[in-house]
C-alpha cells in the first residue's frame, strides 16, 4: 500500500530548566472550569434551579439537625440551647431562605435579560398581505 510501520526507539532526556505545567494545581483549575461549563449550560437560564436545590438541601439539613434535637427536649435529656448543633440548624434554615430568595430573584432577572436578548434579535417584522391570507 505504500508505507510501512516501525517502532523507533528515542532517548529521553530530563528537564534541565523550569517546572512541568502539569501538576495538582492544573487539575485544580480544570475542575473549576469543568464545574463553569455545567453551571452555565446548566443552570443559566434557570438559576433558581440551582439556588432553589441548595436552598432545599440546606433546608433538609437543618430541619433534621433541629428535629433531633427536639426529640433530645422533650425526652429532657439534656439542654439543647447550649449543643452547637443548634446554632448549626439555625444557620442552615438562614442558608436555605437566603438561597431559595436569592433563587427567585435570579429566575426574576434572567427572565428579564432573556425578554431584552429575544426582543433585539427580532431583524424584520413582515406584514401580512391579502394574498397570504
Amino acid at each position: 500500500l505504500g508505507f510501512k510501520i516501525s517502532e523507533v526507539t528515542v532517548r529521553h532526556h530530563r528537564r534541565k530548566q523550569g517546572k512541568s505545567k502539569y501538576g495538582l494545581e492544573r487539575y485544580t483549575r480544570g475542575f473549576l472550569d469543568l464545574l463553569t461549563v455545567l453551571a452555565t449550560t446548566h443552570y443559566l437560564h434557570k438559576p433558581g434551579h440551582l439556588f432553589g436545590s441548595l436552598g432545599l438541601l440546606f433546608g433538609a439539613i437543618g430541619m433534621t439537625s433541629l428535629g433531633y434535637l427536639t426529640v433530645l427536649w422533650f425526652m429532657e435529656i439534656r439542654p439543647i440551647g447550649t449543643r452547637p448543633l443548634f446554632l448549626f440548624g439555625i444557620l442552615c434554615i438562614i442558608l436555605s431562605v437566603q438561597l431559595i430568595s436569592l433563587g427567585i430573584l435570579a429566575e426574576l432577572i434572567t427572565k428579564n435579560i432573556d425578554d431584552d436578548y429575544v426582543d433585539k434579535q427580532i431583524c424584520e417584522v413582515v406584514e401580512e398581505s391579502e394574498e397570504d391570507v
